[in-house]
């Protein structure tokens, strides 16, 4: 099930998407998700917040922006610093640690959100991987 991108009505800004940064650049973006957004529904009644595994999949939709098909293969640290929640804007930020390893920072109005480690593999397709951010 797609959670994020036009179809679940998620609106994610990426400046220059058609580039690919240098693998020691970082990509910034922008995230909206709006009330009506599915992840929404049931978390929690009456005090929507977006869900955690939502933090990890925008990060991961703007990852294979720019780089293809890619899974996360460990989460190292991800912490949650407040909830995030229907129609704010979220700024993230994606930062090579080395290869096949990013950090990633959630903002909402310069005010941390959630910040995260990951490890990440191209998913195969027939060729080696070169897990270049």
């Amino acid at each position: 099930m797609n959670f994020i991108g036009q179809a679940s009505g998620a609106r994610i800004q990426l400046p220059n998407a058609d580039e690919p940064p240098p693998a020691s650049r970082s990509i910034r973006a922008e995230a909206v998700f709006p009330a009506s957004h599915r992840g929404f529904q049931g978390h929690f009644p009456g005090y929507a917040i977006l869900p955690g595994f939502l933090h990890i999949e925008v990060v991961l939709d703007i990852l294979r922006q720019r780089t293809g098909p890619v899974e996360i293969t460990a989460i190292r640290r991800m912490k949650f610093l407040r909830p995030i929640k229907p129609e704010e804007t979220v700024t993230l930020t994606l930062l090579p640690r080395g290869k096949g390893r990013l950090e990633a920072k959630l903002q909402v109005a310069q005010t941390p959100v959630c910040e995260m480690e990951l490890e990440w593999t191209e998913e195969p397709a027939g060729g080696a991987s070169s897990q270049n951010l």
